[in-house]
């Protein structure tokens, strides 16, 4: 019913609603850079037929979307310039295809909530004052190189990094990340830097899978971790059996639970 009556304000001026959610009003709106002050969140749903239609995404698309709180896209592909602005009341960054290879440098991102990424374009992740977030999720984003200083991110409790075969480094401040309770991290084959100590109070799920390269691992453990309940550790096989760096890792984790 909500839907029906947010189509309905929509007929005349896509821009008006302060949800939209309509594929084509979304379209319209990024496309043609018809947004205006009172848009709160967006859905992008593809609709039946529409799999390999393109959203050519205005550099300006979002300027005049200062209240925008939600962007969620699932499908939908988008091309175009450099984005110039995305507001800084967005509490969920959820875009799959996303086209950019980073954020534009005005957004700080202070009540961002949950970060996902799935088959992106980002490069870097420049280090934001993200102190709200607690979710931080990317998946087969192989431009990725590196997870930067999370220092400022003192609520996250999730991170997952999924098949970005170009990590090469996770920042040594994930280590100390006090309200972190799950760090998963699988097919990045190329991840060499993982933090050398490692004070996660509250980690509970630590999984390291498909990450064969990855060095400064066991970590030095500095803190009693009483909450993990699960190691997860690909145990690679030598001739000689496991391999010594994850059957080292495995006696120093062990100790902790």
């Amino acid at each position: 019913m909500g839907s029906k009556v947010v189509r309905k304000e929509s007929v005349k001026k896509p821009g008006a609603p302060t949800r939209l959610w309509s594929y084509e009003d979304i379209r319209q709106v990024l496309e043609e850079n018809t947004g205006i002050d009172n848009v709160e969140g967006i859905k992008v749903d593809l609709p039946e037929g529409h799999y390999h239609d393109m959203i050519r995404l205005s550099p300006k698309a979002f300027a005049e979307m200062k209240r925008l709180g939600f962007f969620i896209s699932r499908g939908a592909c988008f091309s175009g310039g450099v984005l110039s602005y995305l507001s800084n009341e967005l509490r969920v960054l959820d875009w799959s295809n996303c086209h950019l290879q980073s954020l534009p440098s005005n957004f700080h991102g202070e009540k961002l909530v949950v970060f996902r990424m799935y088959q992106g374009c980002i490069k870097e992740i420049i280090s934001r004052k993200f102190k709200s977030l607690t979710v931080m999720q990317f998946f087969v984003c192989k431009f990725l190189t590196k997870i930067p200083d999370l220092s400022s991110c003192s609520n996250l409790e999730k991170l997952d990094i999924v098949a970005c075969e170009n990590l090469v480094e996770v920042h040594a401040s994930v280590g100390f990340l006090d309200k972190l309770d799950d760090l998963y991290l699988n097919g990045c084959p190329s991840l060499k830097s993982f933090p050398r100590h490692v004070k996660l109070r509250s980690l509970r799920y630590l999984t390291l899978l498909s990450c064969s390269k990855h060095q400064n691992f066991p970590p030095q453990i500095e803190c009693k971790m009483e909450l993990l309940s699960s190691i997860d550790l690909e145990a690679l096989q030598y001739k000689n059996g496991l391999h010594p760096i994850l059957g080292t890792s495995l006696l120093c984790l062990i100790r902790y639970l």
